[in-house]
């Protein structure tokens, strides 16, 4: 091997290696912002936690805590979530901003769309999952008999509701996904179109994991949502994304 040859191979390692230090200095810096925007919203959510509390547990439900400690512990674990959830339009941008020099001028274009629609999309599915938790526990709650009544601890709850939350807020970003897989060719219309049947299974199962009482008007109701989310983003794709010009022989 000559020696321009090895040259240029050692300068393309070094480029290579130059590059990677940077996408990982480029991801330490999107960490340390998101982790610095949770802080603040846990600050915020700290004072916010009583109210958000009496919201998320009805007057109907009897809840308590064993330890003596456990009511400050859950507040503080309450204002993580809250936390979170403030700080989410600050994640979601720092996300995208990772991922944005990877794209092309054309994908780039999607930026605020993109990120207008997921943040919406995050709280949308936040409230209808809090929203699912009562339903739920109605459903649930006709389990019991006699002397056996509710009577839910602080912990099982909080955690019942917060993993009800994130579910829904996460799911609720199927069309975003799917549209910026459109977009950047990965996925298409007729693929997805095709692939109905299948999305309907997701849905049903995806449903019986969210909601386990498996009950049929429970599971109709959060499966129905999800399969018309994926109805919504075959709209988007359909009318937002160029079709391919057909082939020619020459």
């Amino acid at each position: 091997m000559s020696e321009e040859q090895s040259g240029s191979e050692s300068a393309k390692e070094k480029s290579a290696q130059m590059g990677l230090i940077e996408h990982l200095d480029e991801l330490r810096r999107r960490l340390i912002y998101a982790l610095i925007a949770v802080g603040i919203g846990c600050i915020g959510g700290w004072f916010f936690s009583p109210t958000a509390l009496n919201l998320i547990i009805p007057p109907t439900v009897k809840v308590q805590y064993l330890g003596p400690a456990d009511a400050f512990m859950w507040r503080l674990r309450v204002a993580g979530v809250l936390g979170i959830l403030i700080a989410a339009p600050i994640l979601i941008i720092q996300i995208w901003l990772f991922i944005a020099p990877a794209l092309k001028p054309t994908e780039k274009k999607m930026a605020l769309p993109t990120i207008f629609s997921a943040i919406i999309l995050f709280f949308v599915g936040g409230g209808f999952g809090i929203s699912t938790v009562k339903y739920t526990l109605k459903v649930l709650e006709q389990f019991s008999w006699g002397s056996v009544q509710p009577n839910y601890s602080l912990d099982r709850y909080i955690s019942f509701v917060t993993a009800f939350l994130f579910s829904f807020a996460v799911v609720f970003e199927i069309p975003v996904v799917l549209v910026m897989l459109a977009k950047i060719g990965i996925v298409s219309y007729k693929r997805l179109a095709a692939s109905r049947r299948y999305a309907l299974l997701i849905a049903v199962i995806a449903a019986a994991i969210l909601t386990p009482t498996g009950d049929l008007p429970t599971l109709s109701f959060v499966a129905i949502p999800i399969y018309i989310l994926y109805e919504i983003s075959l709209l988007i794709i359909r009318f937002t994304t160029p079709k391919k010009a057909p082939e020619t022989d020459e």
